[in-house]
C-alpha cells in the first residue's frame, strides 16, 4: 500500500486511496469478528445473559406482586446482593464465551450439560417428590458428583486443567440460573406453599402481616442461596476433579 501511495501524486486521489484502504480493513475486521463470534459461544453467552435478565425481572415482579416484601431493610440488601451476583454471572459468561479453541468449545458443551443436571438435582434435593423423599441422598450425590465428573471428562479430552475449570464455571453459571428461575417461578405460582408447621410458627412470632408474602420471602432467600452456592460448590469440586485427571 505504501508503494502504491507513493506512486499517486494527486492529493485528492491519495485521500481517496487511503479512505478505500481504511474501509477495506474495517470490513475485514468486522467480518473476522462475526465469524469468530459464530465459532465462539455466542448462543451460550446470549442464553446466560437472557437468564440473568429474567432472574432480575422475576425479583422485581415479586416486589410488585407482594408488597410485604418491601417492608424493612433486609429485602433491599437481598436485592443489592442479587444484582451483584447477576453481574458476576454476566461477566463470567462474557469472559468464557470468547474462546474459539477446541478446548473452549468442549468446556462449554460439558458445562451446559452439567448445569442442567445440577439444577435438576438441587431442585429435587430441596423439594423431593414421591419416592425420592426417602432417597433424597441420590440427587444430592448427583449434584456433587456431576461437576467433578464432567470436569474430569473435559480434562481427559483436552489434557488442559484450565478447560476443566471452565467446564466447572459454566456448570455453575447454568445450574445456578436454572435453579433460581425454576424455584422462583414455582414459588410465585403457589404463593410460597406448602406452609409447613415450622413456617407457620415463625410467621406467628414475626411482625409480618401477610402469610403468603412471608412464605415467598423465605423461598426467595433459598433461591438466592442457590444462586450463590451452586457456582462455588461446582467450581470447587470441578476444579479438583479436572486437575487430578489432567495431571494423571
Amino acid at each position: 500500500m505504501r508503494v502504491e501511495l507513493d506512486a499517486i501524486d494527486d492529493k485528492r486521489e491519495r485521500r481517496r486511496f487511503c479512505t478505500g484502504c481504511v474501509r477495506a480493513v474495517a470490513v475485514m475486521q468486522i467480518t473476522t469478528a462475526i465469524r469468530a463470534s459464530r465459532r465462539s459461544g455466542w448462543s451460550v453467552r446470549v442464553a446466560v445473559l437472557a437468564a440473568a435478565t429474567a432472574a432480575l425481572a422475576l425479583a422485581v415482579y415479586g416486589l410488585a406482586r407482594y408488597p410485604g416484601l418491601r417492608v424493612g431493610g433486609q429485602p433491599w440488601f437481598a436485592g443489592t446482593l442479587l444484582i451483584v451476583v447477576l453481574l458476576m454471572y454476566s461477566a463470567g459468561a462474557l469472559t468464557l464465551s470468547q474462546g474459539v479453541t477446541r478446548q473452549a468449545m468442549i468446556a462449554r458443551r460439558h458445562g451446559v450439560l452439567g448445569g442442567v443436571l445440577i439444577a435438576a438435582a438441587w431442585l429435587v434435593v430441596l423439594e423431593p417428590i414421591g419416592p425420592l423423599k426417602t432417597w433424597v441422598a441420590v440427587p444430592l450425590v448427583i449434584a456433587l458428583f456431576v461437576p467433578a465428573a464432567l470436569a474430569a471428562s473435559t480434562a481427559h479430552a483436552t489434557r488442559d486443567a484450565r478447560a476443566a475449570t471452565a467446564t466447572a464455571i459454566w456448570s455453575g453459571l447454568v445450574g445456578g440460573l436454572l435453579a433460581f428461575i425454576t424455584w422462583v417461578i414455582a414459588t410465585y405460582l403457589r404463593d410460597g406453599r406448602p406452609y409447613d408447621p415450622q413456617l407457620l410458627r415463625d410467621f406467628h412470632h414475626s411482625h409480618a402481616h401477610n402469610l403468603a408474602a412471608y412464605a415467598v420471602s423465605d423461598n426467595l432467600g433459598t433461591a438466592l442461596s442457590l444462586l450463590v452456592l451452586i457456582p462455588l460448590i461446582t467450581l470447587a469440586l470441578g476444579s479438583l476433579g479436572g486437575r487430578v485427571t489432567a495431571n494423571d
